[in-house]
């Protein structure tokens, strides 16, 4: 199995390529490595997957892994495609529960913990199988996890849960017309592992807790396969691969106040005649209040625009709704939103371990500008900005929505000071022609 792996340099390596992951002080738990997957079988056009791994204690003290007591990790499992320009969530599963630990050597000299078989020492690894990864008994539902806090219902509770329908309930499904070959090509498609763990958290060591790898996908059944040469990404969300490999797609990565992290991936495409596509990928690394809308400046001047949108898909009795969220035009700006928690707590909000992909269609070319996320949960802050490559031309500048003399002074005073948020044509050079373009835009309402 040590030729499939990555040996305690390369692993120090990878994590030293994930820029800002870095060891924490106290326990501090990650995916090592995803070493395998495993093919269940297909029920009624959807095929079911578990991935094996290793973990790692890089942390500073031991880790617990407690099998009777909530005080042990879970770990999410997901995969994703990038096709046509488009990253996306086609699957995901329930939350696997850690229930022992056997520490060796794999990240560093194993310092054996005081709880040999409960804790995962200093320097320590365990593996888990894909074949346990996707034991239904250890298998509990991902809405039963706080992914900030760490805290864990348990037992598990499936009380109203229907028994899980052979071979896919509770695993990872991923649509076989997402799948197919035939049907998908070009596609690149990405597993990732997610690890949960209350020490972890309370040591402030959560944001390096996922890690992805590129898969191949075979003609049907459609085994997922690992690639040589394309080793886990140790500390980085699937939705990283996506800017590494295409570098037009902008990244921003943002963390709600007393809250987890959100990262928001944006594209343009340039369609000819006349229209650009622009495309967002919404991910939920480890908030748990969620994300329930997004919003972008839209000229008023620019043809109506036309959206698209695909949301993690909820099954085996999570109690999380798949509807759609409502797009619409408010003011100067593009909103998706979904229901609010009072309305419905269990709203198709973008919660942990998913990304969600929305897409509108419009006549101006990119800027890179503010995107508006609104939270789901109630909370003393419930909006974050991130930078995003939105469509030009709208005059409300200051992004709330109207465009009056506020717009027009920021504008002013950013074009002064030789921002490039004044790069109101976003030809990527500040001259008279943004000051022409913002005032025409103005004087027009748009």
């Amino acid at each position: 199995m040590g030729s499939r792996h990555l040996k305690p340099c390369a692993l120090a390596a990878a994590i030293s390529a994930a820029g800002s992951i870095q060891a924490g002080p106290g326990p501090d738990v990650v995916i090592a490595d995803i070493f395998e997957s495993m093919r269940w079988g297909t029920r009624d056009g959807f095929t079911a997957y578990t991935l094996g791994n290793y973990s790692c204690n890089l942390g500073t003290s031991p880790a617990n892994w407690f099998r009777d007591t909530p005080n042990h990790p879970v770990f999410g499992q997901s995969v994703y495609r990038l096709k046509d320009g488009r990253f996306e969530q086609i699957g995901q599963g329930f939350v696997k529960h850690a229930f022992a630990v056997s520490g060796f050597n794999y990240c560093a000299t194993c310092q054996f913990p005081p709880n040999p078989n409960q804790q995962l020492g200093v320097g320590c690894a365990d593996a888990y199988t894909a074949s346990l990864n996707g034991d239904y008994v250890r298998l509990g539902p991902k809405s039963q996890v706080n992914p900030f806090s760490g805290a864990i219902t348990f037992p598990i509770n499936l009380t109203g849960y229907p028994a899980p329908e052979a071979p896919i309930g509770r695993r990872i499904q991923v649509a076989n017309a997402d799948l197919d070959p035939a049907a998908n090509p070009g596609a690149r498609y990405f597993v990732e592992m997610h690890i949960i763990a209350a020490d972890d958290a309370a040591a402030g060591n959560a944001l390096n807790n996922a890690s992805f790898r590129e898969v191949s996908v075979g003609n049907a059944p459609y085994p997922l396969a690992l690639i040589p040469g394309r080793p886990t990404r140790v500390g980085l969300s699937a939705i990283d691969a996506w800017p590494e490999i295409d570098p037009t797609v902008h990244l921003a990565v943002v963390d709600i106040p007393g809250d987890g992290r959100l990262k928001l991936a944006s594209k343009a495409i340039d369609l000819g005649n006349g229209l650009w596509r622009y495309t967002y990928a919404l991910s939920n690394l480890n908030a748990d209040r969620a994300a329930a809308s997004l919003s972008i400046p839209l000229s008023a001047c620019a043809t109506p625009p036309t959206s698209d949108q695909r949301l993690p898909r909820w099954h085996s009795g999570e109690p999380y709704a798949n509807t759609a969220w409502t797009p619409s035009v408010v003011g100067s700006r593009f909103v998706w939103r979904t229901e609010d928690e009072a309305s419905n707590p269990n709203a198709s909000a973008v919660r942990w371990g998913t990304l969600a992909r929305f897409e509108v269609l419009t006549s101006t070319p990119p800027i890179l500008r503010t995107a508006t996320i609104g939270i789901f949960k109630s909370g003393p802050v419930m909006e974050v900005l991130a930078a995003a490559l939105v469509p030009s031309g709208s005059a409300d500048f200051n992004g709330d929505g109207f465009s009056d003399f506020f717009d027009f002074d920021e504008f002013v005073s950013s074009f002064e000071a030789g921002n490039p948020n004044a790069d109101f044509t976003g030809d990527g050079f500040l001259d008279f022609f943004d000051f022409d373009a913002f005032v025409e835009a103005f004087e027009q309402g748009c």
